[in-house]
């Protein structure tokens, strides 16, 4: 009677357990699959914005007036707010599924976002024209912000990871890696548009 009384405890209590612990794996796989997609986002923002800030650092070294400046990085930004506008509904999903496993982090993606946007305003090719010296500082600003953008984004990637496994941490931190070796490969590729371009800015 005791030993029948013992085994169906112990039977109670594995049959907890083993429900306890297939809820958690099953809500740690629910919580990977938010942080991935999330995580595939950032990257391409990420990916996208540091080709605006590795293009218009191309066309510095030839060191140009405002005036010569502005129609190459216009056309990068435009590329920039064009990529995430079309990406728009996804960059939004991104922040909505991760609010549902960390709304912090999620705030901080999305202050990110609208931040960077925020900095390229339409009005911007006037000035170096109509105003160089504030057309400078208004770039230098934006560059400020560029950087801070890069830097957020490779940090909410990399915590996204460290949340999803080592694995996920090592691709990300090899993805970064790779992309920041592959600078010069993009040079050679302006090189490359370089013509093309100027017929563009300079029919």
């Amino acid at each position: 009677m005791i030993i029948e009384a013992i085994g169906s405890l112990v039977g109670v209590v594995l049959g907890w357990g083993l429900k306890s612990l297939t809820d958690y794996l099953g809500m740690t796989r629910s919580d990977i699959r938010t942080y991935n997609q999330a995580i595939f986002f950032t990257l391409r923002a990420w990916k996208t914005l540091l080709d605006y800030d590795r293009g218009t650092d191309y066309f510095r070294k030839k060191k140009p007036t405002p005036e010569q400046f502005e129609p190459w990085r216009a056309i990068l930004a435009g590329k920039f707010v064009e990529n995430f506008r079309e990406h728009a509904e996804t960059v939004s999903e991104a922040v909505r599924i991760l609010s549902e496993a960390d709304p912090a982090m999620a705030t901080r993606l999305d202050s990110t976002i609208r931040r960077i946007l925020s900095t390229f305003p339409p009005h911007v090719a006037e000035l170096s024209k109509s105003d160089p010296e504030r057309y400078r500082q208004l770039i230098y600003n934006q560059d400020y912000i560029v950087d801070l953008t890069l830097t957020d984004f490779e940090k909410v990637a990399t915590m996204l990871a460290a949340r999803s496994g080592l694995l996920p941490q090592f691709r990300v931190r090899q993805y970064f890696r790779s992309v920041r070796k592959g600078t010069k490969e993009f040079n050679e590729g302006m090189d490359d548009q370089d013509g093309m371009l100027n017929k563009v800015v300079n029919p």
